[in-house]
């Protein structure tokens, strides 16, 4: 049981240094993910960011055709993975410094199309001189998107990295708590 305490202590630990030291690099992350988008996003959509926001902007919208994203809604599933990684129970040195680039590269490919999605989405929506319930449709569709993505993406990688890792400490565990045979 001591060994599980420890894991989850560990993992909060990675959650807390990470988010704290996030700050430092999601500003330039942001305006990254934004120039990337552009690319894919069409012509009426400009996508901008500063101070950790990406701003989306709709031509022949006015005022109502301008939003905002707070960039730590894409963040924590960058921040949940890392934590998993690096706490992941028996993977060594080497392969952390291995995965974290790979899931970095993914996780960004994903905010990437994400934004891309969200900005032709919403330019559908407000093209056809739709009311504001079709924007809200597409706005909590990528909300409920963004919310369950680092949720599926950590149950696949613990699933396929910790299940194993647990097994083997726990079978560690078992055998050097008692040595002794019972008779039941």
């Amino acid at each position: 049981m001591g060994s599980y305490v420890f894991l989850a202590v560990r993992t909060l630990a990675v959650v807390v240094i990470a988010a704290s030291t996030w700050p430092l690099v999601s500003d330039a992350y942001v305006r990254l993910i934004a120039a990337a988008a552009s690319s894919f996003a069409p012509g009426e959509v400009a996508l901008s960011a500063a101070s950790g926001r990406i701003y989306l902007s709709f031509d022949g919208a006015g005022d109502a055709g301008r939003l905002s994203i707070e960039g730590i809604v894409l963040h924590f599933g960058l921040i949940l993975m890392t934590a998993l990684v690096v706490s992941t129970p028996g993977l060594s040195p080497y392969r952390v410094a291995g995965w974290l680039p790979a899931v970095f590269g993914i996780l960004f490919g994903l905010h990437v199309a994400g934004l891309a999605l969200l900005a032709r989405g919403l330019d559908t929506a407000y093209g056809g001189g739709r009311d504001g319930s079709v924007v809200g449709q597409v706005m909590s569709g990528f909300a409920i998107f963004w919310g369950m993505l680092p949720a599926v993406l950590g149950g696949l990688w613990c699933y396929r990295y910790w299940l194993p890792g647990l097994r083997e400490l726990s079978i560690r565990h078992i055998a050097t708590v008692d040595n002794t045979p019972t008779i039941t």
